[in-house]
């Protein structure tokens, strides 16, 4: 696991912490946004999508806009919130999942 908090202080035991928010997402196979810091949702997704292995965010925060990740190419997961362009759907965990490939479909993360 390799983490980004901007206040984050000391290294917590088996977790590296990168210096920024894009080398944190180097090499991952997806982006878990846990904290509201308001630099998570300006990121440049575009930058994000060219460094991670694939292209997945699970945003148990929703501070990254769902439209904004599906349109750089994410499969993007939301926890309680709408699907672009309005649509609800709901997983087995009441998870919304919006994909950036054949539609929007459930999914049990």
């Amino acid at each position: 696991v390799i983490a980004f908090d901007p206040m984050m202080r000391g290294d917590p035991d088996g977790v590296e912490i990168a210096p920024d928010a894009y080398t944190a997402c180097k090499g991952a196979r997806v982006l878990v946004v846990l904290t509201e810091w308001p630099e998570f949702g300006a990121a440049d997704l575009r930058k994000v999508y060219k460094v991670m292995e694939t292209a997945a965010i699970v945003d148990t925060r929703n501070v990254i806009r769902p439209d904004d990740a599906v349109e750089a190419g994410f499969e993007y997961v939301g926890i309680g919130r709408p699907a672009p362009g309005g649509q609800r759907v709901w997983g087995e965990r009441g998870l919304t999942w919006v994909s950036s490939g054949s539609g929007t479909h459930d999914s049990a993360v």
